[in-house]
């Protein structure tokens, strides 16, 4: 048995069935455990039931979300309840990253130029790797999508959706507390 497992058979407030069901779900989901406050002994089911809310929404987000990107040539490298990752393979997908279709905002990016793929082509015949980051709710900081542009000397930054060039410190710093919350 997980420690949080053994913490939630310990809280008296939650009847054995809640306790089975919020073992189950934290099991299955162990990504939603940093929304709880498990240093309060006292929690009760409706403390669960918000994060219970953020999970159905971000299954049915994330699985919209997918099918969105199956008619275009992307390779999909990761997700989280918050966002997914791609890498784009040509300048059909880049252009469809870019456009309002994904995700009802567009961006202002070159590479996804409505009219031509000339500078998709240039910047991936000098090496250069995009990266794509679409997320289910809107950021505050980084807004709905974004990519990341890495050259062949490893060299990364980030576009936010209005083409503002970034350092990859913020970026970096967002991903290392997403990616390693509660560990």
């Amino acid at each position: 048995m997980t420690k949080k497992a053994r913490f939630i058979s310990r809280l008296n407030t939650l009847s054995a069935n809640e306790k089975n069901d919020l073992i189950t779900f934290f099991s299955a989901n162990p990504v939603f455990e940093n929304r709880i406050d498990w240093n309060n002994k006292n929690l009760k089911i409706e403390d669960f039931q918000a994060v219970f809310a953020l999970s159905g929404r971000s299954r049915k987000n994330r699985k919209n979300t997918i099918k969105m990107f199956n008619n275009y040539n992307c390779k999909i490298l990761g997700q989280t309840e918050d966002f997914v990752i791609l890498v784009p393979l040509d300048w059909y997908c880049a252009k469809f990253l870019a456009s309002f279709e994904c995700g009802g905002e567009g961006a202002g990016w070159c590479i996804g130029s409505k009219c031509t793929s000339r500078h998709w082509n240039y910047y991936t015949e000098d090496g250069i790797v995009f990266y794509f980051m679409y997320f289910f709710e809107r950021h505050p900081v980084f807004g709905k999508k974004l990519i990341i542009q890495i050259n062949n000397k490893n060299k990364a930054c980030f576009y936010t959706q209005k083409n503002r060039y970034n350092s990859f410190n913020l970026l970096a710093e967002f991903l290392h507390s997403v990616l390693l919350a509660g560990k």
